[in-house]
Parts: structure tokens; sequence; C-alpha cells
């Protein structure tokens, strides 16, 4: 394995004790990971994989070669001390796409002094000041909002699952997400099959579930059961 975490859940929510010195600490600089980057459509990457200096320096150094027009999305994934402004500010110079949750914008109000801003404004600040195409604000259970730099947006309510974990559910928003703007589709669209696939997600147990063909269309039951 490249890594191990333990999660643990209380009242659903789960809770991540990230054990240190394991394999994606010692990210190596290859000619094999250039040549990857550079084919890629896409690059994720977050503060938590950047904390040791080895692989915080393979990754920096891995983002200079992405081909013009990749997405380079940075889900911020703030863990226990695994962060600084000054990485924060160092990944969002790098990054396209901004993701983080509304805990998250809480503690970058205060990091970044934008104290009194609402969650659009500060969502707003981000993107202009980093010159970012998608900034997203995820609210758990609530909702998502997604704005562009043309000036579109899109907020969506979060549809009731009977969860069962919500590990891995982040991951597979932005997995989906991603794909779906690659493939060409609106933000609209792109936004709901991410929003539908986390739902899914939290209905199963573990990060990886067992995908079925079609995704249910979880917001479109919310919206007829209104």
């Amino acid at each position: 394995p490249t890594s191990t975490v333990e999660v643990t859940l209380k009242n659903g929510i789960p809770e991540y004790t990230i054990l240190r010195n394991i394999a994606w600490d010692h990210i190596l600089y290859t000619r094999e990971l250039i040549d990857l980057v550079e084919r890629a459509d896409a690059v994720c990457f977050g503060t938590l994989s950047l904390r040791s200096q080895e692989t915080h320096d393979t990754i920096l150094q891995l983002l200079k070669h992405t081909k013009p027009g990749a997405m380079k999305f940075f889900d911020i994934n703030i863990r226990s001390d695994h962060y600084s402004k000054d990485l924060i500010d160092t990944l969002l110079q790098e990054a396209t796409v901004f993701k983080l949750n509304d805990s998250e914008l809480f503690l970058l109000r205060d990091m970044f002094n934008i104290r009194d801003t609402s969650d659009e404004e500060a969502c707003k600040w981000f993107q202009a000041r980093y010159a970012l195409d998608y900034v997203i604000l995820t609210g758990g259970s609530t909702f998502s909002t997604i704005t562009t730099s043309t000036g579109e947006s899109s907020t969506i309510p979060t549809p009731h699952v009977d969860v069962l974990d919500t590990v891995g559910a982040g991951d597979s928003f932005s997995g989906t997400f991603t794909a779906h703007i690659l493939k060409g589709e609106s933000l609209q669209e792109a936004h709901r099959a991410a929003v539908n696939t986390a739902a899914f997600v939290c209905t199963q147990e573990g990060a990886w579930p067992k995908y079925p063909k079609q995704i249910p269309d979880y917001l479109s039951l919310a919206e007829n059961n209104k």
C-alpha cells in the first residue's frame, strides 16, 4: 500500500489519523512521472500530499510539465497540521480549479484577512486573486456552489440519502466534475453529475465502492418529491 489512514466515524463524521513516513511521502521526480503529467488532461493535488519536503518538491516540479489547457485541480483537503498559508498560496498560484468546504473557507478567511466577507464574496476574492477557472465550495449535507471565471454559477442543494459513510464522497465529486467538464458538458450538467455521484458514494461503505453503470439521479428524485 502507498499509505495507511485510520478512519473513525463519530456520528457519521469521519476523523482521520494519517500515518507519517509512508510511500507517498517519498515520491521521486522521474521521467516516467514527467511523461504522465505531460499527457494528462487533468492533475489533482492537495496540501496533505505535500507534507514531506521530498514529495513537496516533486509535485511542484511536475506541475510545471502540465500541457496547455490541462485542468490543475487543487482540492485543499486540510488535515491536522499538514498545511500553511505559504503552501496554500503556492498551490493556488499553480491551480485552475480550487475546491474547499465551508469549514476550510472559514479558516481561510482568517488566514487571508478577508474575515468580513460572505461565502460568495470570499470565493470571488480567491477567483480574482489567483485567476481561477472554477471555485467549488461544498457544504456537506446542505449544498455545493461552483463559480466560474466567466461569471457563471451553479448552486445545488445536497440530496437526502441514507448515509452509510461519507469517506470518499469529496474525491468522487471532484473526479466526476472534472471528467464531465473535460467531456465538454455545461457547468450545470457537470455539477449535477458530481452531486449525484457523491451522494451514491455516501450510501456505500468505504471510499472505493463498486459503481453501477448508471448512477441514480438523486437530484431528480428529490425534485419530484417536493
